[in-house]
């Protein structure tokens, strides 16, 4: 009989090789802190035109860090690389890159209101995210999506004030 091996772990080197997404992010968390600070026109609350995205920079460069340090201090440095890509998973990645960019074209340009634009984006995603491509997980997605995008419709535009399509 012979004994299979587990899969040797990865190398620190290897595992920093495979961070080149988050390193991305932080690079432009930094460009958005770089600017930060320097806009120019009226303030109309107290904390200025800068606070949030300094705020926002921060948290996901903080949970970006956050990701890098779990990657480098676990034990197995995650799944090792398959040699050929999945089929399903490009084809997944390539609908859910399409759908994103639909959904922020349909807000950029005003033409849908945001709850309704929600609601088509999350089903079409639910089922990517979810693995399985069926009816149900897109119409739990739908009904998950007009809730979200009606209370986040309501906050914009009656609490932050913000002037969103309808």
């Amino acid at each position: 009989m012979t004994k299979t091996s587990d899969p040797p772990d990865r190398t620190i080197g290897q595992r920093v090789k495979s961070l080149y997404v988050e390193l991305g992010i932080l690079v432009f968390c930094g460009i958005i802190l770089s600017g930060t600070g320097k806009t120019k026109g009226p303030v109309f609350d107290t904390v200025g035109p800068d606070f949030l995205p300094t705020v926002v920079a921060l948290l996901v460069a903080g949970l970006v860090l956050l990701e890098i340090a779990m990657e480098l201090t676990s034990r197995s440095g995650g799944d090792q690389p398959t040699s050929k890509p999945d089929p399903s998973a490009l084809r997944n990645t390539l609908i859910f890159c399409v759908a994103t960019t639909a959904y922020l074209l349909l807000l950029a340009y005003q033409l849908t209101p945001l709850f309704l634009a929600t609601c088509g984006y999350m089903a079409c995603t639910t089922p990517l995210l979810a693995h399985r491509l069926n009816w149900r997980d897109a119409l739990l997605g739908a009904i998950v999506g007009l809730i979200l995008g009606g209370v986040l419709q309501y906050v914009f535009t009656q609490i932050v004030v913000i002037d969103l399509p309808s």
